[in-house]
């Protein structure tokens, strides 16, 4: 006998056996599909899952566009009102002591100071001294007059006190003497008087 007859042959039972193995689950998981075929629509089945991931992806969508809008809309807002507050401090005069006067009366004055009538000085002193009157009234001092009010100031409560003092002596001469002529050169003078007090009260 040849050595090639020495191969033992496979028996037919084992053969059947080893097809078995495979054929059976195949069997099996044909079925199952069989089975889950005839009770889901596949079709419906992955339209709907289709349908439903959409739908969830567009509410995804629209949630974040409303978060980035909000938070835009926010920060543009905070941002207008930093910008806004920056503006108004570049355009605004120093700041103004509680209860105090808008700087536009001074203003007004200098305007009357530079003009070239003499009736312009005598106004322009005038109201300085109204509103000497003013601010001394706001400061806590009391009295009818401005001089009522000067006398309650101690000078280590206004350093320019004396200025105050000699700048409303030029308010009485215009208001009470008929003789008094009041020069441009005065007036300019009695100008930098209430400037100096007005200045020390934080009113310019």
């Amino acid at each position: 006998m040849s050595e090639g007859d020495k191969t033992p042959k496979k028996d037919t039972g084992d053969v059947f056996t080893e097809m078995a193995y495979y054929l059976i689950p195949l069997l099996i998981l044909f079925y199952i599909f069989t089975y889950i075929s005839a009770h889901i629509d596949f079709g419906r089945f992955i339209t709907e899952v289709v349908f439903e991931g959409i739908i969830i992806l567009i509410a995804l969508a629209f949630f974040v566009l409303v978060i980035s809008v909000s938070v835009f809309v926010f920060f543009s807002y905070k941002l207008s009102l930093l910008l806004g507050s920056a503006r108004a401090g570049l355009q605004s005069k120093p700041a103004e002591p509680d209860g105090y006067f808008r700087n536009d009366r001074w203003e007004r004055i200098a305007g009357y100071i530079e003009s070239d009538h003499p009736n312009d000085w005598r106004i322009a002193i005038l109201d300085a001294d109204v509103i000497l009157d003013e601010i001394l009234e706001k400061a806590g001092y009391t009295g009818d007059t401005v001089a009522d009010k000067l006398k309650q100031v101690e000078e280590s409560d206004l350093t320019t006190l004396e200025f105050a003092w000699e700048a409303h002596k030029v308010r009485n001469r215009i208001v009470h003497d008929a003789d008094f002529v009041l020069s441009r050169r005065e007036a300019e003078r009695v100008f930098e008087l209430y400037r100096n007090v007005f200045e020390e009260f934080q009113f310019i």
